[in-house]
């Protein structure tokens, strides 16, 4: 019954706006920036697209997930107006739309959009099982990915230390590594540690625990307390217990909220629509 209230409620709302379209109120093709296709944003992303092009007969809006580097590049293809919709970090979306932040990465970008909020992204470091690497501060010395520049990872790790006072310096190597090539990296051995921030429970995580050896390295309280009072955009996520193999009880975590962002370029017309359709998505 709700899906045919759905459908009907997109007929009456499509007719509306197609009839408007050549007073430009109507946009067939939507580019939705994601991330990497083996992290959860691409995940989402699909699930979002396929809601909307599920309905594309009845409303006309097609939408097509595009691979990014993630959240901050997300926010200036949004500015430089090569996305139409992006899933991005809430608090980097809120920093380019502050004409007092100061971020050095982002610029102030005139016209950004909120839409929705989707899901809460968990901050997570990895080490492997046999790596004696029982907490945060073990992994000075150590090979870590930080990710590529432009991720959502890449921003929050650098945050985490500066909150630490730690610099490239302290550690063997920092690596700049997408998603797909960390993976691989850190199961053949090549780096000892990576950050992320996914939803959970999520497959790469699985496959991390149970094919690489893999562990979640556990924050102290006293590290999450110094950078959640160094940094306010950190929020406390913790990660529940029994999502994944030797995880029997909760880990205290920081991170961030997934967001939907759009610009004023992206007519109310179309919005309506997209907004009508992604509001029956669950988030992961």
């Amino acid at each position: 019954m709700a899906s045919v209230v759905l459908r009907c409620a997109l007929w009456v709302m499509s007719a509306s706006v197609l009839g408007a379209s050549a007073q430009g109120n109507y946009q067939k093709f939507i580019a939705l920036g994601s991330g990497s296709s083996v992290g959860t944003y691409y995940q989402v992303a699909n699930t979002l697209c396929h809601a909307i092009n599920d309905e594309r007969l009845v409303h006309g809006v097609r939408c097509i997930n595009r691979s990014t580097g993630g959240s901050i590049y997300n926010i200036k293809a949004l500015q430089a107006g090569q996305l139409d919709m992006a899933i991005t970090r809430r608090d980097l979306l809120d920093a380019a739309m502050d004409a007092q932040s100061s971020r050095p990465d982002l610029e102030v970008g005139v016209g950004l959009r909120y839409l929705k909020s989707l899901y809460s992204m968990p901050l997570v470091a990895f080490s492997r099982a046999d790596s004696g690497i029982n907490g945060l501060n073990d992994i000075l010395g150590k090979r870590v990915n930080i990710g590529a520049k432009g991720s959502g990872k890449r921003s929050a790790a650098s945050a985490i230390f500066d909150a630490l006072g730690w610099s490239s310096s302290d550690f063997s190597e920092l690596t700049e590594l997408s998603s797909a090539a960390m993976v691989e990296a850190f199961c053949d051995g090549t780096i000892d540690v990576f950050f992320e921030a996914l939803a959970n429970p999520n497959a790469m995580y699985a496959t991390i625990i149970d094919d690489c050896n893999g562990r979640l390295i556990e924050m102290s309280p006293a590290i999450i307390d110094r950078v959640l009072a160094a940094n306010s955009a950190f929020k406390l996520t913790p990660i529940a217990a029994g999502l994944y193999n030797h995880h029997a009880g909760e880990s205290k975590a920081i991170g961030f909220e997934a967001v939907l962002a759009t610009t004023d370029a992206l007519t109310d017309g179309t919005v309506d629509i997209i907004m009508q359709l992604v509001s029956q998505v669950e988030s992961p």
